[in-house]
């Protein structure tokens, strides 16, 4: 019987030939013990049910330079798309143009990741109503966005739709010339407005 010649150094012995009878002998337990589990043993994930949808309140993120869309998205297990329809946001790198971000709470139900104190949450989301509403409502004015919101406990939807719809009984009541060249004073929705002489 002729050995094949090994290439290793002297000394060194050549691994054993791979033989499916050698893993046969194993026991059927210690062949299992180093296997992962199999995948029909895992739960499948389940979208968020309908009423956890509505119970949910979202969670206000203060940003760091090193967020970005996809490391809140995996922190905070949060979809993408879900992310950037929260915050109204078409592309990733907008995100870092803001101080906050919110986390919608269908998909996130827990505290604030963010590294700092969330103590001032409840005024940076007041700030951010504030914001919006005078972007929506193309309103310069400070002191009015704060009062329709303040009127509306600051529910953003509400305070945009009063405020729309004082808009629109202002443009179907417009002041009155009462003859002398003077306009005269009249309540306007929840504003007062006197004319000039």
């Amino acid at each position: 019987m002729h050995c094949k010649e090994s290439s290793l150094q002297l000394g060194l012995r050549d691994p054993p030939p791979y033989n499916d009878t050698q893993d046969s002998t194993l026991q059927l337990s210690e062949k299992d013990h180093d296997a992962p589990p199999a995948y029909s043993s895992h739960e499948p994930l389940q979208p968020p049910s309908e009423k956890t949808l509505e119970s949910a309140p979202d969670v206000l993120h203060f940003l760091t330079p090193d967020d970005t869309a996809l490391s809140l998205s995996l922190a905070y297990g949060v979809p993408l798309h879900a992310l950037r329809k929260a915050n109204n946001v078409f592309a990733d790198h907008l995100i870092q143009g803001r101080r906050t971000v919110v986390i919608p709470g269908q998909y996130y139900k827990g505290p604030s990741l963010s590294p700092r104190p969330v103590e001032g949450e409840e005024e940076e989301l007041r700030k951010s109503k504030l914001r919006r509403f005078m972007v929506t409502c193309k309103v310069s004015e400070y002191d009015v966005a704060q009062l329709y919101l303040e009127q509306h406990d600051y529910d953003l939807n509400s305070a945009v739709e009063a405020y729309q719809d004082d808009e629109k009984w202002e443009r179907d009541h417009p002041l009155q010339d009462n003859g002398k060249g003077k306009m005269s004073a009249r309540n306007v929705g929840k504003r007062r407005y006197v004319g000039s002489a």
